[in-house]
């Protein structure tokens, strides 16, 4: 997961956002012509579409489409395989922000009300255990990265999340270990552009 080791799990499908990765072994032991399908999280598109075929098909017959996923990943079944140093225990500095669309005549996407780059800073001082606490007032999910960082939500280890709409909630823990100015937004480009970030900048 975002190129961190996990124990590896069993599920039918997961949901990913932009910017999240995933390694996935597809265990081929059920003979025909399947789909494997990517469903779009919002908006209608149609879904894209990649047709495993076993040899024994002999391409007869259409593909078979997925079933309703009966066992779909959740962050809360990840493992890593070496938790993240540093951040154990009570956080030294916590983050509280909300996501929400902004308001006036302009189209903006923002992080506690402030729009990038008239936005303030998240300060942090080198080595501290940080929390970032995020909740989704909008109806969108937002998949959000730290650039320069691995963070741990629950036992994954990942330098993407993503925060669903309505009311959602995420928290991520990082040790501040990597000085310097580091984004933090929003990897749906659109809303980037529209001011959905933050700079993680440490301070003496």
């Amino acid at each position: 997961a975002d190129g961190r080791p996990v124990e590896p799990v069993d599920v039918d499908s997961f949901v990913f956002g932009a910017g999240e990765r995933y390694d996935v072994v597809v265990k081929a032991r059920n003979p025909g012509r399947w789909f494997v399908q990517a469903d779009a999280l919002d908006g209608n598109e149609p879904p894209a579409r990649a047709v495993i075929e076993y040899d024994t098909a002999d391409g007869e017959g259409s593909p078979t489409h997925p079933s309703q996923s009966r066992d779909q990943l959740r962050y809360s079944g990840l493992r890593a395989v070496s938790s993240l140093e540093g951040v154990s225990g009570r956080p030294d500095r916590t983050f509280d922000l909300t996501l929400s669309r902004g308001g006036g005549p302009s189209y903006t996407w923002t992080i506690d009300g402030q729009a990038y780059p008239d936005a303030d800073p998240l300060q942090v001082h080198p080595g501290e255990h940080v929390r970032i606490r995020m909740t989704n007032r909008s109806p969108v999910v937002h998949p959000m990265h730290l650039h320069g960082h691995f963070f741990q939500v629950g036992d994954a280890v990942k330098d993407t999340v993503m925060v669903s709409g309505h009311m959602g909630q995420v928290t991520l823990d990082f040790h501040a270990d990597n000085p310097g100015r580091w984004l933090f937004h929003c990897h749906n480009l659109y809303h980037l552009d529209a001011g959905m970030a933050r700079v993680v900048k440490y301070v003496e």
